[in-house]
């Protein structure tokens, strides 16, 4: 008889890291393409540069820090995805220096600092969109109009000329919110895509439903709460569908509440996860800026999550309810 001993794993899939990852970079190019029409060679340009400087830093931070980069087996495509979310949630006037500020405090504070790829609880996108929202307040409003600013680079700089401030969703045409014809972030606008790009994702296997699903249905149902200390100019679904397309919600839940690495792993940890999220946006929508009220639930969820997960374990071992989302055979 053999005694040979065979590490873990020993669940194998066709799902690799790189693959995951690959997956979701190219259901953030409809984003993208949608962020270079808009707001032209400026949104491309801190699209490129997050997602490059990420990786670099990444890869730099790594090597100096961990000392490692060199022999590891697989390419790490994190780093490009999570620039890519972030300069995404950016307004396009936003400055190169402003932009950088936030990757470098992405990629060394929060993936780095917790051991890197796949071992930071945070999401590296998120927080570091939150940091350039405090840190800098007045470039976080620098909005330009869509399709008459293409050729504008003078933002990239720290020129405000032809900056605006954001539109006021409810006052706009449905079909300006669904394609993202307005006056807001590059790539939170057109929601048509982002639906698309959710599809896509689930039809690949590649992100996590549960956690999403729920955020979106717990917001729908608590936005009669919220929508009394906000002035609105429109009412039942048609209101309730322009917050949830241009608050930057529906983007979240698709590209940051269905990811493996920062989200509970069990389904009704997902659902829970999803829950809490959508209660702390609804307590704080309104009483700070917009994207702070959608982000830091995100960061305080992936806090918990795995709190979340031990809980929802407990409750699934007493109720003898299977959670695995890989179904093992004997």
């Amino acid at each position: 008889m053999s005694n040979i001993r065979y590490l873990s794993p020993f669940i194998h899939t066709e799902k690799t890291a790189p693959y995951i990852y690959l997956t979701h970079i190219a259901a953030l190019m409809p984003c993208v393409a949608a962020g270079f029409v808009f707001y032209g060679i400026s949104a491309i340009t801190l699209i490129f540069g997050c997602a490059v400087a990420f990786m670099l830093l990444d890869n730099a931070f790594g090597r100096m820090v961990r000392r490692d980069g060199i022999s590891r087996n697989y390419t790490d495509f994190s780093s490009i995805e999570a620039g890519v979310i972030y300069a995404l949630l950016l307004p396009p006037g936003t400055s190169l220096v402003v932009a950088l500020t936030g990757v470098l405090f992405g990629s060394f504070v929060v993936k780095q600092f917790f051991g890197g790829a796949g071992n930071n609880i945070l999401n590296p996108a998120c927080v570091a969109r939150l940091c350039v929202e405090l840190l800098f307040p007045s470039q976080m409003s620098s909005f330009k109009e869509p399709l008459t600013s293409w050729f504008d680079v003078m933002s990239l700089i720290g020129r405000t000329d032809g900056v605006i401030s954001g539109d006021d969703p409810q006052s706009l045409h449905i079909v300006e919110i669904i394609t993202g014809n307005y006056a807001g972030y590059i790539g939170t606008g057109c929601a048509l895509l982002i639906l698309c790009a959710w599809i896509y994702l689930l039809v690949k296997g590649t992100v996590r439903v549960y956690a999403p699903a729920s955020y979106l249905v717990m917001l729908a149902l608590l936005y009669p709460f919220m929508r009394e200390g906000l002035e609105l100019n429109s009412e039942g679904f048609k209101s309730l569908g322009i917050f949830l397309m241009s608050s930057g919600a529906l983007f979240i839940a698709v590209y940051m509440l269905g990811d493996f690495t920062t989200m509970p792993s069990r389904i009704l940890g997902g659902v829970f996860a999803g829950v809490i999220c959508a209660v702390m946006t609804a307590v704080l929508y309104g009483r700070v800026s917009d994207m702070c009220a959608v982000l830091a639930p995100v960061m305080a969820t992936n806090f918990m999550s795995f709190e979340i997960d031990f809980f929802t374990k407990t409750i699934a071992r007493r109720g003898k309810f299977n959670q695995r989302e890989v179904k093992i055979t004997k």
